[in-house]
């Protein structure tokens, strides 16, 4: 449903089934907590280089030799590194010092630590709180250098205790090293990272992400603003004034998206997604300065067993930037969630597309279906008649 007026582009769909499960939420007292690194002797600043590989090349399977160039890790460092899992085997064992390079050379602090979490900790067919306490075992070592493997074939399992941990404050704040080997760059994982490591062919080698400009997806913001000392701009310590300023831009935010749904709707967003259970996500555009302005909106809930479906309730672009695919970049973020939700928990998308709309949603797979409850169909007003429209969820769980 791609309803198009004067002022702005809309996708609008409706569902009556209460959520059960999200896949943007995590019980936070579950996360584990990550400790302080060990310091390193000699090293005081965080943007000094903790490792260096420069031209080293090393071995990633038989007869494949990659080489690493250019790639640097310091304390603050934040590292996306999307790609074939034997090259970030290969430049993980380089990292932790299980290997050394036939050529070329890396460089690495002699009181380097390297933990990876990854679904071996536990074992793939762990559920996801014995992987929290794996995770928590591997931390007390206080490294400096954590490796986050997203292990898509880790099992159900992992991929809800990798959800939860690449959105964790501990894992931003944390005063080491992260680098995050995932099969490619998810918004989730763009959000955390400020550099990344890319193949070309054989060779591996590091790129800058822009410093956080671009587009930006804020998952889940009322259920998050509810208790959110960014949203509710509480200051603390020393980050007073930081936290301030981003409590301002994030409720600046807020009512951005309230007043489109007002416009739109007529509806008071906050209250209707508390009531109905939605997750609401909002798509932002980071400017070199900082600023975040609102780009447009999205509303889904989750439906349980036996729908084990993914169903969009709202979808809204403003009017200053119809017609540049931000529309495209909301539904590329929701497929892209639910592709990393096992698939017995979410083995579908819907929506409830306005009839002018229905091309827009071909463009993603969705095709016409029945719907699951006729009397929507039946209690839909003559002047806005709907079609129910769905298409099969691709999970890449497995394991």
């Amino acid at each position: 449903f791609w309803l198009k007026t004067s002022r702005l582009s809309v996708v609008h769909a409706r569902a009556d089934v209460p959520v059960l499960l999200t896949c943007s939420r995590m019980a936070p007292r579950t996360l584990p907590v990550w400790p302080a690194p060990k310091p390193l002797e000699g090293v005081k600043s965080k943007k000094r280089a903790v490792f260096k590989a420069e031209g080293a090349e090393v071995a990633a399977g038989q007869n494949v030799v990659i080489k690493a160039v250019g790639l640097s890790v310091a304390l603050e460092s934040r590292i996306a590194f999307a790609g074939a899992p034997e090259h970030q085997a290969a430049v993980t064992a380089l990292l932790r010092d299980e290997c050394k390079p036939a050529a070329g050379a890396a460089t690495r602090h002699r009181g380097l630590a390297v933990v990876v979490l990854g679904p071996h900790l536990a074992g793939p067919g762990a559920d996801v709180e014995d992987h929290f306490e794996a995770v928590t075992a591997a931390l007390r070592e206080k490294p400096q250098i954590v490796v986050l493997q997203e292990a898509l074939a880790g099992g159900p399992g992992w991929a809800k205790a990798f959800h939860g941990l690449l959105r964790c404050e501990d894992l931003r704040s944390f005063g080491g090293a992260v680098i995050i080997c995932a099969l490619e760059e998810t918004f989730a994982i763009r959000r955390v990272c400020t550099e990344r490591w890319t193949s070309v062919g054989d060779t591996v080698k590091q790129e800058d992400m822009g410093g956080g400009r671009g587009l930006q997806i804020l998952e889940d913001v009322f259920g998050k603003s509810a208790n959110s000392d960014e949203a509710q701009g509480k200051a603390k310590g020393k980050r007073g004034k930081k936290r301030d300023d981003d409590g301002g831009d994030m409720r600046d935010l807020l009512e951005a998206a309230r007043s489109l749904s007002e416009f739109m709707f007529e509806e008071d967003l906050s209250d209707f997604a508390r009531k109905e259970g939605w997750i609401v996500t909002l798509l932002v555009d980071v400017s070199s300065s900082g600023g975040r302005v609102l780009c447009g909106y999205m509303c889904h809930r989750m439906m349980p067993a036996p729908r084990s479906e993914l169903h969009i309730e709202r979808l809204a672009v403003t009017q200053k930037v119809q017609g540049r695919g931000y529309g495209k970049q909301l539904m590329r973020w929701v497929m892209e969630e639910a592709s990393r939700i096992p698939q017995e928990e979410c083995a579908v998308l819907s929506c409830s597309a306005f009839h002018r709309v229905v091309p827009f949603y071909g463009k993603y797979g969705f095709e016409v279906a029945d719907c699951p409850d006729p009397k929507k169909v039946d209690d839909e007003e003559e002047d806005d008649p709907q079609t129910w429209m769905q298409r099969p969820n691709k999970s890449l769980v497995t394991g």
